[in-house]
């Protein structure tokens, strides 16, 4: 794994016009959950939440030293990566 190793992002939220609010929360509280954190990490091989376990696989790169990229340094980036996207024939 290279040293410092890009980081992306995920994340989850709840839509403002959810209509089944109660199911929502519900998944989200699993997903952050030890146990959906760590099953969430199994299926993909990305990280888990800090603290959750890793898979053995994870754990053969030895521990992850983040880039020091900022959400707002992407952000900066979004546009002139989907025009070179788009002029690409990226669909």
């Amino acid at each position: 794994m290279p040293v410092p190793a890009h980081v992306n992002i995920s994340a989850v939220g709840i839509a403002k016009s959810a209509k089944n609010l109660a199911e929502s929360v519900r998944l989200v509280e699993y997903l952050t959950s030890r146990r959906g954190s760590a099953a969430l990490a199994r299926s993909t091989f990305e990280y888990p939440l800090i603290g959750y376990g890793s898979s053995e696989k994870l754990k053969d790169y030895g521990a992850l030293v983040p880039d020091g990229v900022s959400i707002s340094d992407l952000a900066k980036q979004l546009k002139p990566a989907l025009k070179l996207m788009v002029d690409n024939g990226w669909k």
